[in-house]
C-alpha cells in the first residue's frame, strides 16, 4: 500500500486577514488530527520564502503577481488511496465541511496542490517530516532510469533520514521528485534542486 503526500499551497487574498487565514487553516488540521480517519497519518502547516509554481494557479483576486508573498504549505500524509478518498468526503460532506470552508472563496487568493508518493523510505520517516524537515529540494530525474537516480540519492536518503518522494502521475505543477531535510545539503552533481525553505506553523 503506497504511502501519499498531497501537498497544498495556498496564500490569501489582497482584503484577507491574515492572521484570521492562517487561523482557519489552523482550525482545519486540529479537526482532521482530532477526527480519527483510519490511514490518515498527520498533517502540518509551513510558511514557505517561495512557491515559484504557484503563480500561474491563481484566482482573479490574487495579489499574487502584485508581489504578495505569503505563502502556506500544507501537508497531508495518507497510507493508501482510500484514506485519502475518505478525508476528501468529509471535506465535501461531512465534519470537516465547515472548518474547510470559512476561507474558501471568502479569504482565499489562490491554490495549487500536488499529490506524491513514497519512492524509497519508510512510514516512521515520512511523519517525522513533518515536524522535523525544514527545507526542501525539489528535481527532476536526469539519469536514464529511476533505479539509477535511487540509487545516487540512498547515501544522502541514509544520512539525512529523508524519503523520496515522487509526484504522482501529472497530478501538481512542482518538478516530479522531492527530498524533505532539516537544512540543505549537498546533491548528486547531476541533480540540480531548487531549494524551499519553510517554518512550521502547525503542529507545534
Amino acid at each position: 500500500m503506497q504511502v501519499l503526500k498531497f501537498v497544498l499551497w495556498t496564500w490569501p487574498s489582497a482584503n484577507a486577514d491574515l492572521g484570521a487565514f492562517q487561523d482557519n487553516r489552523i482550525r482545519f488540521h486540529q479537526v482532521l488530527a482530532e477526527t480519527k480517519v483510519e490511514g490518515f497519518l498527520g498533517s502540518g502547516i509551513f510558511k514557505v520564502d517561495t512557491a515559484p509554481w504557484a503563480g500561474a494557479f491563481v484566482f482573479e483576486n490574487s495579489p499574487w503577481l502584485g508581489g504578495h508573498k505569503t505563502v502556506f504549505e500544507e501537508w497531508y500524509l495518507f497510507h493508501g488511496s482510500a484514506a485519502l478518498d475518505a478525508v476528501n468526503e468529509r471535506t465535501i460532506a461531512g465534519p470537516y465541511k465547515e472548518s474547510h470552508g470559512k476561507f474558501l472563496r471568502q479569504d482565499l487568493g489562490g491554490e495549487c496542490a500536488g499529490l506524491y508518493y513514497m519512492r524509497k523510505g519508510d512510514i516512521e520517516r515520512a511523519i517525522a517530516g513533518i515536524t522535523e524537515s525544514r527545507a526542501t529540494a525539489w528535481f527532476h530525474k536526469t539519469y536514464a532510469t529511476y533505479d539509477d537516480l535511487v540509487e545516487r540519492l540512498t547515501p544522502v536518503m541514509n544520512s539525512t533520514g529523508s524519503v523520496l518522494w515522487r509526484r504522482l502521475l501529472v497530478l501538481g505543477p512542482t518538478p516530479e521528485f522531492h527530498l524533505d531535510v532539516d537544512a540543505p545539503f549537498t546533491l548528486p552533481e547531476d541533480v540540480v534542486p531548487s531549494w524551499v525553505k519553510r517554518t512550521r506553523v502547525w503542529p507545534m
